[in-house]
């Protein structure tokens, strides 16, 4: 994740990398290479899937972030399964909303639909930042507390082993 100061940047340009894609009409290319970028739709949604489920932290299995990592697995799954659902559909959505566009006599309906897409990529990469950094203080606090406990049980061992020695000694 960016530091605070440079995500903002980070988001902007992506979203404006976004909208810049968004320039090309994909109906332009052959039917080869879209059926090709659909493939590597596939293939960047199954790596990322791959690498989301093998990203496991050194918690301990009963931990309760552990039910939170199960669950942004499912997420990770449902969000590339419809990823790939909806790149193919995608393609044709593109042309739709192009055509609605220029039958409401819009000028340069593709620069519209770039502006949209910078919008809508900026605002959900910020609330995406905004959710990891929430999580990220979760995570810490949830550390925080496990910490605390595991020196309270050995001040209490401690404790107890001192009574202990003390008695037999007696």
């Amino acid at each position: 994740m960016a530091t605070s100061k440079s995500a903002p940047a980070l988001n902007l340009a992506s979203a404006a990398l976004a909208g810049a894609v968004t320039l090309v009409r994909p109906a332009r290319f052959p039917r080869w290479a879209r059926r090709s970028l659909g493939w590597a739709n596939t293939a960047g949604t199954a790596g990322s899937v791959f690498l989301t489920v093998r990203n496991r932290d050194d918690l301990p299995p009963e931990h309760p972030l552990h039910r939170a990592v199960a669950g942004s697995d499912v997420l990770a799954a449902a969000t590339g399964g419809l990823m790939l659902i909806t790149s193919g559909i995608g393609l044709k959505a593109d042309d739709k909303v192009e055509q609605f566009l220029l039958k409401r006599g819009v000028k340069h309906p593709r620069i519209w639909m770039a502006v949209g897409v910078v919008g809508v990529v900026f605002v959900a990469k910020t609330l995406q930042d905004a959710g990891s950094k929430k999580a990220e203080a979760m995570r810490e606090q949830f550390k925080a507390a496990d910490q605390d406990e595991k020196r309270a049980i050995t001040d209490t061992d401690a404790k107890i082993n001192r009574g202990i020695a003390d008695d037999t000694a007696r």
